[in-house]
């Protein structure tokens, strides 16, 4: 058989999901169609070097097999010509055995055969060889080292489950907020997200996570044990994250909440500590990252004056500017004014707002979304989706991408709180923020991944309330116009406390209260909507409530207590659970709950996202589309 050097037929190997344009409406980004999931295994055949060693090429026969499908192509070839192409349409995402075959009119002259794996919503190239080697003809495909995701968003509705979305599409679906667009249901950009699945998140050593546990389960693709931040259960080994493999990468990175930025969630993805408490040593491991972008909320300063770093060896901070200072050594920028945000266009940037140098009431985070037109500031007003929207200013001028964490991390607070309004309000602002990757996303729709979770469910919330029965009244939610926060606080205040931003005061009696209600809650307030009406179950309820904020008196026994009111003051929760009651909702617990959570996603490889898995497999499924793990 005649030796010759190669015959290089090429296959290039398009294959993507057809998605759907979004629309762009400030903050909301939807699509109305469907989106269809198919993929183009397209190929252009170079044989002229088999021509020029004098092979005469007159058919190639090209065919692919998966299971059970099967497909031929004919391909004539005309005197003179050197290379041919064709493609297969409509198949699905997958490995494909290829095999090729050459004739001189009726005789074989060369065959092979390989494998290509096509992937939706991504593209891959793939080169063929048809080679002799001591008078063989090998057929060596090889796929080349892509770079899997470019730009990856992770966004953490912390406190989020299915329950939480629910009845923020429903509350969209009410005048009066922000949104109408069904009877029923509002829409929402995650939910416009073609790929959902369900995920477990219960720690390493407790059926019901905390944050820490799950932040490091989503950080890292490890389970650990309760308060363990990117450690392993022993607290003992480093876990590595996959912010630090992606800047490892060269990518950038950036990292926001709407909570302290050292809070649980964010700081599962730069620091390794064992415990969530470590507020110093998590400060540390912050300024120490290089990473490029941290915002939202600032460090919780208000614990460094009684506090020292777990690790001896990291910086001992007194107060905030002793943070800031090792920052800016570091050669971070910090900011807490909306012109410095909108001014600084490079380097490594700190953001957050300026009521936090002062205001640690709060656990030093953004204000609920509910309060933030209250600020008196607009340096106080900067948003979720504002932070998130410069990061992506920032981050995107990256030749090898970047990597970015978004926390609705006051979700999870106002479910603790059971205060549904609140936190409905701050699911809209986390999924604003959404629409701001969405947004990147639809320009770069080859190279970016969006994946949405919670890291568990808080509060037990239902849909449905035995009072209601089976019916709902979610436009009642409209008259809430405050968090249980800044009412909390209000209510201190007539307790005699001292509380910042707020006068003492005194003599309030149960009336003057019940007019703040109908106020701020709309409860009692018949003139809104006859369902506003209070029983005499409601009054005694509030009264009770009332009576112990004021003083303190104990009605009830502890059990009681813990069951009525948690670790809240009860007046505020009692507000809260009997609108939400009207409402036809319904919570079970001040704490968290084992439910799965939803996993939402769009773009590169996003179909591995669909099914039922752990919270671990979310991680590892982002590392490995993302290529991060060495």
């Amino acid at each position: 058989m005649k030796n010759f050097s190669l015959a290089m037929l090429i296959l290039a190997i398009a294959c993507f999901g057809v998605l759907t344009g979004c629309d762009n409406e400030e903050d909301k980004v939807t699509s109305t169609e469907e989106t269809v999931k198919t993929a183009t295994l397209s190929y252009t055949l170079d044989f002229s070097s088999a021509l020029d060693e004098g092979f005469t090429i007159t058919k190639i026969v090209v065919a692919i097999a998966k299971d059970d499908f099967k497909d031929t192509l004919n391909i004539t070839v005309a005197d003179g010509e050197t290379t041919a192409s064709g493609s297969f349409s409509s198949l699905e995402a997958g490995t494909y055995t290829i095999s090729i075959k050459a004739y001189n009119d009726t005789e074989l002259i060369a065959e092979g055969s390989g494998e290509a794996t096509v992937k939706a919503g991504a593209t891959a190239t793939a080169s063929i060889e048809l080679q002799y080697t001591s008078g063989n003809l090998e057929i060596i495909i090889t796929l080349p080292t892509t770079q899997g995701a470019k730009y990856i968003f992770f966004f953490i509705g912390d406190g989020m489950a299915t329950p939480q979305i629910n009845v923020t599409e429903a509350a969209l679906g009410v005048d009066g907020f922000p949104t109408t667009s069904t009877e029923f249901l509002g829409k929402m950009n995650m939910n416009e997200f073609p790929v959902a699945g369900m995920a477990t998140t219960y720690a390493e050593d407790r059926y019901i996570t905390g944050s820490a546990a799950a932040a490091t389960a989503l950080a890292t693709g490890h389970k650990t044990t309760i308060n363990t931040i990117s450690m392993n259960g022993e607290r003992k080994l480093d876990l590595p994250t996959m912010a630090e493999m992606a800047h490892d990468k060269g990518m950038k990175i950036g990292i926001v909440s709407s909570v302290s930025i050292d809070h649980a969630t964010p700081a599962a993805f730069y620091a390794h500590t064992a415990t969530r408490k470590n507020y110093e040593d998590i400060a540390n491991y912050l300024v120490n990252s290089n990473f490029d972008y941290f915002a939202g909320g600032t460090v919780l300063h208000n614990t460094y004056a009684t506090g020292s770093p777990a690790n001896s060896s990291l910086r001992d901070y007194a107060s905030l500017s002793d943070f800031i200072s090792h920052a800016e050594e570091k050669g971070y920028t910090y900011v807490n004014t909306k012109a410095s945000l909108d001014a600084i266009s490079s380097g490594k940037v700190i953001a957050t707002i300026e009521k936090l140098e002062t205001y640690t009431a709060d656990g030093c985070a953004l204000p609920y979304a509910i309060d933030l037109s209250a600020q008196s500031s607009e340096n106080d007003q900067i948003s979720l989706a504002d932070f998130t929207q410069k990061g992506i200013d920032l981050l995107e001028d990256n030749e090898d991408g970047f990597f970015m964490m978004v926390e609705g991390g006051k979700v999870d607070w106002a479910c603790h709180a059971n205060d549904a309004v609140t936190s409905i309000l701050d699911m809209m602002a986390f999924d604003n923020a959404i629409g701001k990757a969405l947004s990147f996303y639809n320009n770069h729709k080859d190279e970016t991944l969006i994946v949405v979770t919670g890291d568990h469910e808080c509060g037990g919330l239902t849909l449905g309330y035995t009072g209601t029965e089976y019916e709902s009244a979610f436009e009642l939610l409209q008259y809430q116009t405050i968090s249980f926060q800044l009412f909390s606080e209000k209510v201190a205040a007539w307790a005699g406390n001292d509380v910042s931003g707020y006068s003492v005061e005194e003599d309030v009696t149960f009336e003057m209260a019940l007019d703040s209600i109908k106020t701020y809650f709309g409860l009692g307030d018949i003139k809104l909507d006859e369902q506003m009406a209070l029983s005499a179950y409601d009054s005694t309820r509030l009264e009770d409530a009332f009576n112990m904020s004021m003083n303190g008196e104990t009605l009830k026994t502890d059990e009681e207590n813990n069951i009525l009111y948690g670790y809240y003051d009860p007046l505020t929760v009692t507000i809260t659970h009997i609108l939400n009651e009207k409402s036809g909702l319904s919570w079970t617990s001040y704490y968290h709950t084992a439910v799965p959570v939803p996993v939402l996603a769009i773009g590169v490889d996003s179909d591995e996202f669909s099914g039922y898995y752990d919270n671990t497999d979310i991680a590892n499924k982002i590392m490995e589309i993302g290529q991060l793990e060495d």
